[in-house]
């Protein structure tokens, strides 16, 4: 080109060319619709809108618009307590308004609800049932609680009843009536004979109270009796008759019932004696009693018809003085005025030979006692031990040994102390005589011959010091 000087003009084109755009839309809306041009519509089309793109050519837009439109409709609903209306409102009462709510196409969906609200209602009962119970709701319960049971009202709403249920039981229980001739039941039957059977009565709390009954009915007896008794008779009931008579008597028999016994009483008499025994130390009555003192007393025995036998006794009761001092070695016998008789202990109680005196003393040692004839009695002493000589047993047991013993006549005597230069032996009887002797020299043994003695018991001393029982036998 030329510029404004008539030169040329050289321009360096740097071209962009741009292009124009096209785009479809689906809008779809409710009531009206605004085009991106601008235009508005009301109802659904399908057409072209034309705009400048970003590079400042044509948009052409085809628009495919829906219109769409809001419903309206009307409920009635009927709620108890409270209602949450379709858009979420909570309502505790009835009343009429309108709820929006979004429809199936995206609009206004307007809902005028007429709303009525009813109240659930609340109640108490108490009943008092035996045995179980059966609930407003229909549940079995058997055993006393408090609980709610949930029905439903005259508007149908809940009809809450606060149930405080007593369960009361019924009773059982069982006797065994023993009567005579008839027995009226607890229920009012009249039984005449022994049965079982159930009675049904109210118990205190209302309740069935079954009693078993186990009745017994029992008859009056009849007996005879013919009692003997010794000066009166107390009757089986209590009547007092003091002579024989023939009557009846009536009493409670076994079972309860009227005991009829005919009476054939015979009235017998006691009698009475008396006695006057003399005897030595103790007296054993008729009846078994014992006294040992003189005394005066009655004494109740059985006679002849089997009533008392009244003894009266004068009782003398002579005592033996068998009390004895002993004196050195020398035995004393107490009593005065009666006759001796001296015994040796130590040889089953042997009577020692002419021993008749007083006053007894020993030649050797062991246990002596006296039988006392006094005042027509006699007794014998406690056995007392004398000491003629001094004996120690363990040193004689230690040196000197005695054997076989028993023996059938031929006897060892063994002296294990070789100091003693001479042995004394002496045998003696029952009676305290001197049978046998013998000495020794020191010979450490002796044997001796018995075999001449009889059989029995005897006495055998060393040295008058040892003293020993020697038995004597085939």
């Amino acid at each position: 080109m030329t510029n404004s000087v008539g030169c040329d003009s050289i321009i360096t084109v740097n071209l962009t060319i741009n292009n124009s755009t096209t785009n479809s839309i689906s809008p779809v809306v409710c009531y009206t619709y605004t085009s991106p041009a601008g235009m508005v519509y009301t109802s659904s089309a399908v057409f072209n809108d034309t705009l400048t793109n970003s590079v400042g050519c044509d948009s052409v837009i085809t628009v495919n618009l829906t219109i769409n439109n809001s419903t309206s409709s009307n409920i009635s609903p009927i709620a108890c307590n409270s209602y949450t209306s379709p858009a979420g409102m909570i309502y505790t009462s009835s009343a009429v308004f309108n709820d929006t709510l979004t429809n199936s196409v995206g609009c206004d969906s307007i809902i005028t609800v007429n709303l009525t609200i009813n109240n659930s209602t609340s109640s108490n009962i108490s009943p008092i049932s035996c045995d179980s119970y059966t609930s407003p709701a229909g549940d079995l319960y058997t055993t006393s609680a408090v609980f709610n049971d949930t029905l439903t009202n005259s508007v149908g709403c809940d009809s809450i009843i606060t149930v405080n249920l007593t369960i009361n039981n019924s009773t059982t229980n069982s006797i065994s009536p023993v009567v005579c001739y008839t027995y009226t039941s607890p229920a009012g039957m009249v039984y005449t004979s022994s049965a079982v059977f159930s009675d049904t009565l109210t118990n205190s709390i209302g309740c069935d109270s079954i009693i078993t009954v186990n009745l017994t009915v029992n008859n009056s007896t009849s007996s005879s009796i013919s009692p003997i008794a010794c000066g009166s008779y107390t009757s089986p009931n209590g009547m007092i008759y003091t002579s024989s008579a023939v009557f009846n008597d009536t009493l409670t028999n076994s079972t309860g019932c009227d005991s009829i016994i005919m009476v054939n009483l015979t009235i017998n008499n006691s009698t009475t004696n008396s006695i006057s025994p003399v005897v030595c130390d103790t007296y054993t009555s008729p009846s078994g009693m014992i006294y040992t003192n003189s005394a005066v007393f009655n004494d109740t025995i059985p006679n002849g018809n089997g009533c008392d036998s009244i003894l009266t006794i004068n009782l003398t009761v002579n005592n033996v003085d068998t009390s004895i001092t002993l004196n050195g070695t020398t035995l004393v016998s107490n009593a005065t005025n009666a006759t001796y008789q001296w015994i040796n202990c130590d040889i089953n109680n042997a009577p020692i030979f002419g021993m008749t005196n007083q006053t007894f003393t020993p030649s050797v040692n062991g246990r002596y006692a006296v039988i006392v004839t006094q005042n027509g009695c006699t007794s014998t002493s406690n056995c007392i031990n004398v000491v003629v000589s001094d004996i120690h047993t363990i040193n004689t047991i230690e040196t000197v040994k005695i054997y076989p013993n028993p023996s059938a006549g031929l006897v060892t005597v063994e002296f294990l102390d070789n100091s003693v230069i001479e042995n004394n032996i002496k045998v003696f009887n029952s009676l305290g005589q001197i049978v046998w002797t013998a000495n020794s020299d020191t010979s450490p043994t002796i044997q001796l011959d018995l075999s001449t003695l009889t059989n029995g018991v005897y006495l055998l001393q060393v040295n008058d010091q040892f003293t020993t029982k020697l038995i004597l036998r085939d």
